[in-house]
C-alpha cells in the first residue's frame, strides 16, 4: 500500500510478448506509476515471465518483477517478487469470463522491523473479468479483484497469572497492565477490494491498447511494536480510496 499523502494518479505500462511455441509464450514488460502529479514518479516496475496455455481454456503463467518505490519522504527502497497464477477463460455468445487466481510473494531487502511486518510477504489475488468481444476494435470490459495477505502480524496477549493476579511478558516481567507481542504471521486479512472498469482497443492483429480505471479500497494496518517483537507501542488502522486512470500497450508478435 502507498504510504499516507501518496494518492495513485495514474499508471504507464508497455508489454512485450513473444510466442516460442504453439502453447508458450514469453512476457516481458515496465511499468511506470504517478503520484499526485503526472511527472511525480512513485514506483517502477520491470517485469519477466512464461505463458504457458494448457487448453484454449486454461493458462498457466510465472514471472519475476523488480520494484523500485520511493515514498512520501523520497526515501526509495527495493523489492524482488515472484509470482504464480492460473486463469481459466469460456466464452457465452459475445461476452467472455477469465476467472484467475494469483500467488505472490514479495521480498523486502535492506533493514526494516521484521516483528512488525514479514520479510516475504504473501499474497493471494482473486480475480474475475467480463468483456464484451462482438466489435472489431473497441472491446469494453470490467473487472473486480480481492486480495488477502496471508502472513500478516498476528497479535497476542501478554500471559495473566491468575494467582499473582499480574500480566508475564514474554521476558518474564511483571505488570498490572495489559500488552500485546507478536505471536507469529499467519493471520489471513483481506486488505483490498478493486474495481475495475475500462475498455481494450485492438490495433491490429499484434498490437492493443487498454485503457482503464483502478478503483481501490485499501485497508492498511500500522503496527509499531519494539525490536524483539514483545512490546506493542502502537496501532492504527488506515482504511484509503483510490482512483487511478491507467494505460496499458501490449504488443505481440
Amino acid at each position: 500500500m502507498d504510504d499516507p499523502g501518496i494518492k495513485g494518479f495514474g499508471r504507464l505500462s508497455f508489454t512485450v510478448e513473444k510466442a516460442l511455441r504453439e502453447d508458450l509464450a514469453f512476457r516481458g514488460g515496465c511499468e511506470r506509476r504517478a503520484g499526485d502529479a503526472l511527472f511525480n514518479q512513485i514506483r517502477a516496475d520491470e517485469s519477466l515471465g512464461i505463458v504457458w496455455s494448457a487448453t484454449p481454456w486454461l493458462q498457466a503463467e510465472c514471472g519475476y518483477t523488480f520494484i523500485g518505490k520511493c515514498d512520501y519522504r523520497h526515501d526509495y527502497s527495493l523489492r524482488h517478487r515472484v509470482t504464480g497464477s492460473v486463469a481459466a477463460k469460456w466464452k457465452e455468445g459475445p461476452w467472455c469470463f477469465t476467472v484467475k487466481e494469483k500467488v505472490q510473494l514479495t521480498h523486502r531487502p535492506g533493514e526494516m522491523n521484521t516483528w512488525q511486518q514479514p520479510r516475504n510477504q504473501v499474497c493471494l489475488k482473486s480475480k474475475a473479468q467480463v468483456e464484451y468481444v462482438r466489435g472489431k476494435h473497441w472491446r469494453p470490459l470490467i473487472a473486480v479483484e480481492v486480495k488477502m495477505s496471508l502472513n500478516a502480524v498476528k497479535l497476542a496477549p501478554y500471559d495473566y497469572d491468575a494467582e499473582a493476579m499480574c500480566f508475564v511478558t514474554p521476558s518474564g516481567d511483571i505488570g498490572s497492565d495489559p500488552g500485546w507481542m507478536t505471536e507469529g504471521f499467519d493471520q489471513v486479512t483481506v486488505n483490498r477490494l478493486r474495481l475495475s472498469p475500462g475498455v481494450k482497443y485492438r490495433i491490429s492483429r499484434h498490437k492493443s491498447l487498454r485503457f482503464y480505471v483502478l478503483a481501490d479500497y485499501r485497508y492498511d494496518r500500522k503496527i509499531d511494536i519494539s525490536s524483539d517483537g514483545t512490546r506493542l507501542k502502537s496501532i492504527v488502522d488506515i482504511p484509503e480510496y483510490d482512483i487511478s486512470s491507467c494505460l496499458a500497450y501490449v504488443y505481440h508478435f
